[in-house]
């Protein structure tokens, strides 16, 4: 986030990752083996099934739960120079979670003190060729909300994405903003996920402005409701209900 950024005023925001080819050339991190992350049927993932209220029957609501054995087994290490660390932002979408930075974490926890896991972090120096544990953490936001509609939904019922990523279908981007439900019940969490890499986190506005606030970084908003007009810097989408 940066003082001359774009603000938009929605009710939800979702951040969707960094796409930035600079950042990344910088940071100069090797994946050896390449990534390995959670998908969706993988059974490292403990996903205990929660009830909707009624008017949110295509939506499927769910506890997460991963083991850190589990993720120490995904995280291949990585190595990179320990001077990247000062240009890595306080989030990164990252292998097999994003990572957070110990500052970041703690305005998680306090916000949502039941909304997260946390697992430890760790590289290997690219110079020295130690393994160096820094002040940064795999995130995972362990309430999941996805929307699958059980019947076809009408042309009239489909709007164009405000967002990319998992939220960025036609029909999820007219449910949330016409259904009232969905609304009032979105409105109890401080923040979620929907992907299956859960790199995808979705915040309630006021808990985004105290990010603002903080100047957590990481954070680079889209100011299009059109998402073909948003490039890969844009790293937060936002999504507006109807008045």
């Amino acid at each position: 986030m940066t003082s001359n950024t774009p603000s938009v005023e929605a009710n939800l925001y979702v951040q969707l990752g960094l796409q930035s080819e600079a950042l990344w050339s910088k940071i100069s991190v090797d994946f050896a083996g390449g990534p390995r992350g959670f998908t969706a049927r993988q059974e490292e993932v403990v996903r205990d099934q929660q009830s909707v209220p009624e008017g949110m029957t295509d939506w499927q609501y769910e506890h997460l739960f991963i083991s850190e054995e589990s993720v120490a087994q995904r995280a291949t290490p990585v190595e990179m120079p320990s001077a990247s660390l000062e240009i890595i932002p306080d989030y990164l979408g990252w292998t097999p979670l994003p990572i957070v930075s110990a500052r970041l974490k703690s305005f998680l926890e306090v916000e949502f003190p039941k909304g997260s896991q946390f697992f430890p972090f760790s590289y290997i120096d690219s110079e020295t060729k130690q393994q160096i544990w820094p002040e940064f953490w795999f995130w995972l936001p362990t309430h999941k909300l996805n929307f699958r509609p059980q019947e076809k939904r009408s042309t009239k019922q489909n709007m164009r994405p405000q967002v990319w990523g998992a939220l960025g279908g036609l029909d999820v981007t007219w449910e949330m903003y016409h259904n009232k439900v969905f609304q009032s019940f979105a409105s109890q969490l401080p923040f979620w996920t929907t992907s299956p890499m859960f790199n995808e986190a979705v915040f309630r506005s006021d808990v985004y402005y105290r990010l603002k606030e903080k100047g957590i970084s990481g954070f680079k908003e889209a100011n299009s409701d059109n998402y073909l007009r948003q490039s890969p810097e844009d790293s937060v989408g936002f999504i507006q209900y109807a008045k």
